[in-house]
């Protein structure tokens, strides 16, 4: 129905070019649609409050966003509005730290020197 200028961002078109296109069919990556199609139903039904999935840009790229629903009136109908949020940033932010636990525990186990936790 509607979208704001950073939905427009996300996907790489101006906000204009974003509306009308089909949240499933046009804004994921094919082969995630059966599953965001599925988390559609569930989110509509009020089953779950959000997930995580993929966003396709315009130029076939895609970015890691989390999807939060909230149901509305709009114009007197029931809607849905969507917040979808870009959690690339986040991603990295795991990533490292995992990276970071596991140097951490290769080091711990392998050490020829006597260590303990305390803790």
């Amino acid at each position: 129905m509607d979208a704001n200028a950073t939905a427009g961002k996300l996907h790489g078109v101006t906000r204009e070019k974003l509306i009308g296109k089909n949240a499933v069919e046009d804004l994921v990556p094919p082969a995630n649609r059966e599953a965001a199609r599925v988390n559609l139903q569930k989110l509509a039904a009020g089953q779950m409050s959000w997930a995580e999935g993929e966003s396709l840009r315009t130029d076939g790229s895609t970015v890691p966003v989390e999807i939060r629903v909230v149901r509305i009136q709009f114009e007197g109908r029931p809607a849905l509005l969507f917040h979808v949020r870009d959690v690339s940033e986040r991603h990295m932010a795991e990533t490292a730290l995992r990276s970071s636990e596991a140097l951490f525990r290769s080091v711990w186990e392998n050490s020829v020197d006597g260590m303990r936790s305390d803790g």
